[in-house]
């Protein structure tokens, strides 16, 4: 074995300590490595009991939440490293197949074309028949299928069922 360059490190018949990556993926030497999935951004808190989060994107707008059992392994990504130039983030090696749950964050602006309109249903249901031609959907009640807008109601229109 070489010397190692660091003088507090390992003489050069000593063995190197096992690093906590390994660890975490592979505590027993014998058996094969844990798969994971691998995750990389900014931590943060979530209001579910026993979950992380985890920002995916600078402007926190898209990120994944994760049970905490289920982290292997965890390490600083330096500022200087891609994918997060500028932004110390971390990597987390997650259980592949653990439940992870990802959410895409908006606010919902304002409209213009946004009308607020309130139709009573039969209103609705009778201006849509008319509009379409079609004067019953009772194939379609028949086969259980609730048919409200029945000329846009794909199960309805693409099987043939409304008249």
């Amino acid at each position: 074995m070489a010397k190692n360059a660091d003088p507090g490190g390992p003489g050069p018949n000593d063995p190197l300590r096992q690093h906590p990556m390994v660890s975490g993926l592979r505590s027993d030497p014998n058996a094969p490595s844990e798969a994971v999935t691998e995750l990389i951004g900014f931590p943060g808190d979530t209001a579910r009991d026993g979950y992380q989060r985890l920002y995916l994107s600078t402007g926190l707008d898209y990120y994944v939440e994760f049970p905490v059992s289920d982290i292997r392994y965890a390490s600083m990504v330096p500022a200087d490293v891609p994918p997060f130039l500028g932004h110390e983030v971390t990597r987390v090696s997650v259980v592949r197949g653990a439940r992870i749950d990802y959410t895409w964050s908006t606010e919902a602006g304002e409209d213009d074309f946004d009308l607020d309109v309130r139709y009573d249903d039969t209103l609705r249901d009778n201006v849509m028949l008319e509009m379409s031609g079609h004067t019953s959907c009772a194939p379609c009640y028949s086969m259980g299928i609730s048919c409200n807008i029945c000329p846009s109601h794909h199960a309805c229109h693409s099987h043939g069922h409304c008249h």
